[in-house]
C-alpha cells in the first residue's frame, strides 16, 4: 500500500490564498507581515506535496483540490 499524498497546512493554504489574493510572494509576504523567505519555505513544502514546480500550477492543482477560495467578482 502506498503512503497518501501529504495534505498541505491551513498554514501553507493560507500563504497560498495570499500569493494568490495579492499576486506576487513579495506583496503577499507584505501582506502576512512575513519575509519573503518565509513565504518561499511554504511554497517548497507546497511544490513537494503537490508535486507541481511552477506557483502557477500550485495554484491551479489547489483550486482544483478545493484548497483555495474563488475571488468575488
Amino acid at each position: 500500500m502506498q503512503n497518501p499524498t501529504p495534505q498541505p497546512t491551513q498554514h501553507e493554504i493560507h500563504i497560498l490564498q495570499a500569493i494568490v489574493d495579492k499576486g506576487t510572494m513579495p506583496l503577499a509576504a507584505q501582506h502576512l507581515g512575513l519575509s519573503v523567505h518565509t513565504i518561499d519555505s511554504h511554497v517548497d513544502n507546497l511544490r513537494r506535496k503537490s508535486g507541481q514546480q511552477k506557483l502557477i500550477q500550485i495554484a491551479v492543482w489547489a483550486a482544483l483540490k478545493g484548497y483555495l477560495r474563488s475571488q468575488a467578482t
